[in-house]
């Protein structure tokens, strides 16, 4: 059976897909209360993880930026390389992050659904086959952890601010005449 003792998630795309990763990652560290668990997000995405404190390291991949092309990719694996991750789940599935965890040596590898580089490259996968559009997609990515032993459906997400980010956020609301212990609603209706 495999060991699970440092855990790299990798959620590469949009702010909102990130924050539907967190409930996974709490299930990781409850799971795994040992483990050393680190992320893999978009530089944009980045402060979406700061100061959670289920997380080890969250660890940047510029794609389009630094990151990108040949030499960026070698970066990435040999980074990738160093902390010895012996499991990592590849939430969002593409082809680069997949030859790329396989590069790095990782040996346990899970993605959702079956493509050629996951067949290519070893990866397990966990099967989208009856995709429920209704179902929650932090249940989706909960589906990667029950595949390492993870028992949770909790799917509320956690954002962690900080006392000058929470104080910030206020002065913003008092400034649009939002009183303290008035509710607020934000509607964020666009997709990619």
């Amino acid at each position: 059976m495999a060991r699970h003792n440092r855990i790299l998630v990798v959620r590469t795309d949009r702010i909102g897909d990130v924050v539907l990763a967190t409930p996974l990652i709490r299930a990781l560290r409850q799971t795994y209360p040992n483990a050393f668990i680190a992320a893999i997000v978009r530089p944009y995405t980045r402060d979406v993880l700061v100061n959670n404190p289920h997380l080890n390291e969250i660890i940047e991949d510029d794609y389009e930026g630094k990151d990108k092309g040949r030499e960026g990719f070698w970066r990435q694996v040999k980074r990738l390389r160093e902390p010895d991750f012996d499991t990592a789940l590849l939430l969002l599935p593409t082809e680069r992050a997949a030859w790329m965890l396989f590069f790095a040596g990782i040996p346990y590898r899970v993605t959702n659904g079956i493509r050629l580089y996951g067949v290519l490259t070893g990866m397990r996968s966990v099967s989208r086959h009856k995709y429920n559009p209704l179902r929650h997609e932090a249940d989706y990515c909960l589906d990667l952890g029950r595949k390492l032993g993870v028992q949770s459906d909790d799917l509320r997400p956690e954002i962690f601010l900080s006392a000058e980010e929470k104080k910030e956020g206020r002065a913003i609301l008092q400034s649009y005449g939002v009183g303290a212990n008035e509710r607020v609603l934000g509607i964020h209706p666009g997709s990619g």
